[in-house]
């Protein structure tokens, strides 16, 4: 969609960490990575979320034709093995799969509204950030960023969504850093790790809140290409 690339979800990011740090408030952030998160979409879920939000008869039953009772089968040198049915996944190369997924993951993470959060922007609790399958999750302290976690762990399930321990992980944003207080979050009684630093759609996140780790970055993308190509400028 236009202007609603991945700068935009990385500086509404930034804008909203910046301002809590400057407002002297820590904020804990949790990156949170699902297991094949787009082909764990189920049917019967999407068509549920479909009726609720009210959408129009026609349309529904186009999307119901399209996504329910699929049949697939592998061909073999042999020929075909058994037919199965297809009960989850989103369509690859679908112009509606972004927006129907976007509906799926918004009715997921609704519960978290309910947890009341101290950091608030303009009055209102920032819960969540989404961009496509990437969800960050916003607390003012461990024990809320944990009831956060512990609800959407609950709540994505529920849906069919499993979260990927080993890439979920947490950081501090501290005007303290680099000596931010060490957490522990935990997902089924094991720890998330805590990071210094984190690559988020394309751009490093530090502790302290800052760009300077990512500008550096980018100044040394345009001088690694350029030192690489020094024996043609030689010639």
């Amino acid at each position: 969609m236009p202007d609603r690339g991945t700068r935009n979800a990385i500086f509404v990011l930034r804008m909203l960490c910046e301002w809590l740090i400057e407002n002297q408030q820590d904020v804990i952030l949790c990156f949170i990575n699902y297991q094949k998160i787009f082909d764990k979409v189920h049917h019967s879920h999407l068509l549920t979320v479909l009726k609720r939000i009210g959408i129009d008869d026609k349309d529904f039953g186009i999307i119901r034709n399209l996504y329910y009772e699929q049949i697939a089968a592998i061909k073999l040198t042999e020929g075909l093995i058994e037919w199965t049915d297809i009960k989850r996944g989103v369509r690859q190369g679908c112009i509606m799969s972004p927006d129907l997924f976007n509906l799926y993951s918004e009715f997921i993470l609704k519960e978290l509204e309910e947890v009341e959060e101290e950091n608030q922007v303009n009055g209102r609790h920032m819960h969540n950030m989404r961009y496509a399958d990437d969800t960050v999750h916003l607390a003012s302290s461990d024990v809320a960023q944990q009831m956060l976690l512990n609800v959407g762990q609950i709540s994505s399930e529920r849906f069919g969504l499993k979260l990927n321990i080993n890439k979920t992980k947490v950081m501090v944003m501290s005007e303290r850093s680099p000596n931010e207080p060490s957490i522990s979050i935990t997902v089924n009684n094991v720890n998330i790790e805590q990071v210094q630093h984190l690559n988020y759609l394309g751009s490093w996140l530090s502790t302290d809140g800052r760009c300077g780790k990512e500008i550096r970055r980018r100044i040394n993308l345009p001088k690694r290409s350029f030192q690489s190509m020094k024996s043609i400028f030689r010639d």
